[in-house]
């Protein structure tokens, strides 16, 4: 990784964690509500990003597979109405309960992910790409990716989207979070 800045990567934050309402029996807020498919998308795209840059050790591989193909599914009978929102959350969140992230993340080499990070004079750099094909994956993804690039001492320009949510684990350097 470059000294002079550092790479931003989608994943879960361990905040997150604090809001444990069950969205089955109890009255979430929106905010509770967001926050809880905030970790379930950012977890979706964190595996989605390291299968695609090969980061995975092999005896992960079958097992990101399989993780891969049910969040695809589930991301699409979401997006296709043929399930509610608040169904999908409890899936995702019993798919992503059979797996351990700290584990898994042990198994990724990052200096690899963030070496080919080439950064903007302001701004950040957004670096988009798509599975290659791999057997035993979908070939077509219904939620996206991408790793965003940024120099030492810039930020990610406040803005908004329509059903989608983002979050940040910094590869390298420190990170100020507002909202």
């Amino acid at each position: 990784m470059q000294a002079e800045g550092y790479a931003d990567y989608h994943v879960s934050c361990p905040e997150l964690s604090k809001t444990r309402a069950n969205p089955m029996t109890e009255q979430l807020t929106r905010r509770g509500f967001t926050t809880k498919t905030l970790g379930t998308l950012l977890t979706y795209t964190l595996l989605e990003d390291l299968a695609n840059q090969d980061l995975f050790a092999a005896e992960v591989k079958p097992i990101t597979k399989k993780w891969l193909t049910n969040v695809n599914d589930l991301a699409r009978s979401v997006k296709n109405r043929k399930i509610k929102q608040v169904a999908w959350q409890k899936q995702v969140e019993e798919l992503f309960e059979k797996g351990e992230l700290a584990d898994l993340l042990q198994m990724v080499d990052f200096k690899k992910l963030a070496k080919g990070a080439k950064f903007v004079e302001s701004g950040a750099r957004s670096l988009r790409f798509e599975f290659p094909k791999i057997e035993g994956l979908p070939t077509e993804y219904v939620f996206g990716r991408q790793i965003f690039a940024l120099k030492k001492g810039r930020s990610v320009v406040p803005h908004g989207h329509d059903n989608m949510a983002t979050a940040f684990l910094i590869l390298d350097g420190k990170l100020r979070g507002r909202h």
